[in-house]
């Protein structure tokens, strides 16, 4: 779906507990981390296509076209979006591309990272990134050598 962010896979956390997006959900584009991911890490043309072919979904908190042109050049710079989910209170989205072998983004890997307030349990915020980072680019490798076959 280029005009929304569809959930097409999800993974439970170790703990008794834990956040996630239903698969199958559709996603805002413009005010998620994966959306900004997918927007940032594709061309100029794919990106378009995409805004072209997005409808607000309801509860989507709408961006100004200067503001998300912003927000993309700030993800593409740093190669990730990190920062406050724009849909709950308490919980920071970790998003990175997953790459194929034109350097568009296929897909976003995302976690939405929420630190316990009861005990230390779990990666630091870093730490998170770190793994995220890790499969990110493990996937992308997948891509490249898949597309030799």
């Amino acid at each position: 779906d280029r005009g929304s962010v569809l959930i097409t896979a999800q993974v439970n956390g170790p703990s008794a507990w834990g956040m996630s997006t239903r698969l199958g959900a559709r996603v805002g584009l413009v005010d998620s981390a994966s959306g900004h991911v997918l927007l940032a890490f594709s061309d100029a043309e794919r990106t378009a296509r995409m805004l072209a072919e997005h409808t607000t979904l309801d509860g989507e908190v709408p961006m100004d076209s200067a503001h998300l042109v912003a927000v993309l050049d700030t993800v593409r710079r740093l190669g990730y979006r990190q920062g406050n989910s724009l849909q709950s209170f308490g919980v920071v989205d970790i998003s990175y591309p997953i790459l194929g072998v034109d350097g568009n983004a296929l897909a976003a890997l995302t976690c939405p990272y929420i630190r316990r307030i009861d005990r230390h349990a779990g990666p630091s915020e870093e730490d998170a990134r770190a793994c995220l980072l890790e499969a990110a680019r493990a996937l992308s490798l997948l891509t490249l050598a898949t597309s030799a076959l």
